[in-house]
């Protein structure tokens, strides 16, 4: 959310910049009187506290493409009934969405339920062949494929991080094996 409140910013009229910022604020309160700060990694601890307007294009850039690593997760958590096909993404507002901000997590929290682990794997498994398979596809083919392997960057990241690779959100690994067939 405050990352929509960020990519707005910089085209806002003097109005909509104090409208904005406004909403940022309320999401920083909204965060601190539902105890998620403690959740919070190093680097979300330090967007955050910038002031609004004040985040890197690359900054904004990178926190877009989380939003697929979101939606990982709220597809984990039963939110969604399924991912979206490898060349397709999850968008910021359909994650936003489950999310039912500026409302008591408890409500979230009650309501959510963890697919089965092996489901969780198995799609960890899959994301991190899509990975591999789209790495080597750039390697050895003409075309773009960046948006695919960015996708499937985003979803072995959370579901890496959802299998235990990393404690730590920041530090989750994304390495790949060669797949089937090696190389």
């Amino acid at each position: 959310m405050r990352g929509k409140f960020e990519s707005v910013a910089a085209s806002a009229t003097p109005q909509m910049h104090v409208v904005h910022e406004e909403l940022a604020t309320q999401l920083s309160i909204w965060i601190a009187d539902e105890g998620l700060i403690a959740a919070q990694s190093t680097s979300e601890k330090l967007l955050i506290g910038k002031g609004l307007g004040s985040w890197s294009r690359q900054e904004l850039i990178d926190v877009a493409w989380r939003a697929n690593a979101l939606g990982v997760i709220l597809w984990s958590l039963s939110r969604f009934d399924e991912l979206p096909l490898w060349d397709g993404q999850f968008t910021a507002q359909e994650t936003i969405k489950p999310l039912n901000l500026f409302t008591p997590v408890e409500n979230f929290i009650e309501t959510a339920k963890l697919r089965p682990p092996a489901e969780i794997e198995s799609a960890r498994d899959l994301a991190e062949l899509w990975h591999w398979r789209s790495r080597k596809r750039r390697r050895q083919e003409e075309g773009d494929y960046s948006e695919m392997t960015s996708i499937a960057i985003e979803r072995h990241y959370a579901l890496n991080w959802l299998c235990g690779y990393a404690e730590d959100w920041d530090s989750v690994p994304t390495e790949t094996r060669p797949g089937p067939g090696g190389a």
